[in-house]
């Protein structure tokens, strides 16, 4: 009886050790609109039901020279290259392609690593986000289909 005890004990310690797990879900958003199309891709790690990482990438494409350095341009005089550095979690970059006519942005935010304040900055305080803030998978999931995004796991 107690090798069956400690048997199902340690079954249920494994099985929960499970939780901890890192996953992925995608999130994606395609659009066009006066000959530019926007693609974003959204892959969110999450543990559990908290998102511990961001990645996004958006891809700007167009024919039209001119609208794709007023864009590029446009993308530039955010300043998001200009706060993240420094910041603990965060990568960001923004880049044109003249050969492929596109612009490539993509972020990374760590955030087990990111402070509430940076968070903030990056999100331009959509989230007004607090000392030790957690994303959770479900809310987060339900905000981005709302807009559009279409999310698998």
């Amino acid at each position: 009886m107690k090798k069956l005890l400690c048997l199902a004990m340690a079954a249920l310690v494994l099985g929960g050790c499970g939780g901890d797990k890192t996953k992925t879900m995608t999130c994606k958003l395609s659009k066009e609109q006066s000959g530019i199309t926007t693609e974003i891709d959204m892959k969110l790690e999450y543990k559990g039901e908290v998102v511990t990482k961001q990645i996004q990438t958006g891809t700007v494409k167009t024919d039209n020279e001119s609208a794709l350095d007023i864009l590029f341009s446009s993308m530039e005089s955010l300043g998001y290259a200009d706060k993240a550095d420094g910041m603990k979690g965060v990568t960001y970059s923004l880049k044109k392609y003249d050969d492929k006519k596109e612009i490539v942005e993509k972020m990374t935010m760590d955030l087990e690593k990111i402070s509430a304040k940076d968070y903030n900055t990056m999100t331009n305080n959509a989230s007004q986000a607090s000392d030790n803030f957690k994303v959770g998978l479900e809310k987060t999931r339900d905000g981005l289909e709302a807009q559009g995004f279409t999310c698998e796991e």
